[in-house]
């Protein structure tokens, strides 16, 4: 569910919460108290009515309480105890947790009546006007990359919505599949980026003038690639090729005899293997 910041997940009771509220004020108390021996023995002291020994004992004294004023403040703040506003007759046996962001409980970790160790997660949220998104580049692709680049984002389910966003940082160290991990961040915030949803990206490179096909008149056999070029009469030639990037049913390919001139086949390129091979006739 959706959360705003300040609102409450849970109310955790527990006697120690009762026991660190009474460490404060006593020692808060004997904080007073020490202060105002303090500044009395430095009177005395002035005016060589109490030894400096004693002056120095009741210095220390006051600067211990302090400290554990202090540590014992910083731990109630820890909870969310206002100590300013704290005492004897408000002493609260709960604290409230409260959301520190506006965003989405992803996960809820605890119910009603469960004992809770103060290294456990309680809760899982995500600050949904902060959503980052996390991508594999492989090793070959690495090289284009650089921090400040434009995505085109878009999901498995809807790849015709492209969402933009900006690379925010670049892993330079490759994973076990060869990929470094890209981080991204949206320039617009959707409600369709959920936690845990797959989304793949086109990258804004240098346009680079390249060789290119549909993808269905690029044909794949026996590990190579081939492309068939119209020679006129009916006749066509299987060309061997080295295939690229694809990219919205396009392919980029490398040929040494191929250029912009030659006549190649787009459709039906499958049903020409099939009959070349049935019939021997590769080239």
């Amino acid at each position: 569910m959706h959360v705003q910041k300040g609102q409450v997940l849970a109310i955790i009771e527990d006697m120690q919460y009762i026991q660190l509220q009474q460490d404060y004020l006593t020692a808060k108390e004997l904080f007073n108290v020490a202060e105002m021996e303090y500044t009395r023995q430095k009177e005395l002291n002035a005016k060589k009515a109490s030894s400096d020994k004693l002056f120095e004992q009741i210095s220390a004294e006051r600067e211990t309480q302090r400290i554990a004023t202090a540590s014992l403040k910083q731990k109630l703040d820890l909870l969310g105890v206002n100590v300013s506003r704290l005492t004897s007759a408000n002493i609260n046996k709960s604290i409230s947790i409260v959301s520190p962001v506006s965003g989405l409980v992803s996960k809820v970790n605890i119910n009603v009546g469960k004992y809770v160790a103060p290294t456990e997660m309680l809760f899982e949220l995500t600050d949904m006007s902060d959503v980052v998104l996390t991508f594999n580049a492989f090793e070959k692709d690495v090289q284009y990359l650089k921090t400040g680049q434009a995505l085109d984002v878009y999901s498995n389910d809807n790849p015709e919505k492209k969402y933009t966003a900006k690379i925010q940082f670049i892993n330079q160290s490759l994973n076990a599949d060869r990929a470094a991990v890209i981080t991204a961040k949206l320039d617009r915030y959707d409600a369709v980026f959920i936690p845990g949803l797959f989304v793949n990206a086109n990258i804004h490179i240098k346009n680079k003038k390249q060789l290119a096909l549909p993808e269905a008149a690029i044909v794949d056999w026996q590990g190579k690639s081939y492309v068939f070029e119209d020679k006129g009469n009916g006749n066509y030639a299987m060309t061997v090729v080295k295939t690229g990037i694809a990219q919205d049913d396009f392919k980029q390919f490398e040929s040494e005899t191929i250029t912009t001139s030659s006549k190649l086949v787009v459709k039906n390129a499958y049903s020409l293997l099939m009959k070349a091979m049935n019939s021997g006739e590769e080239k």
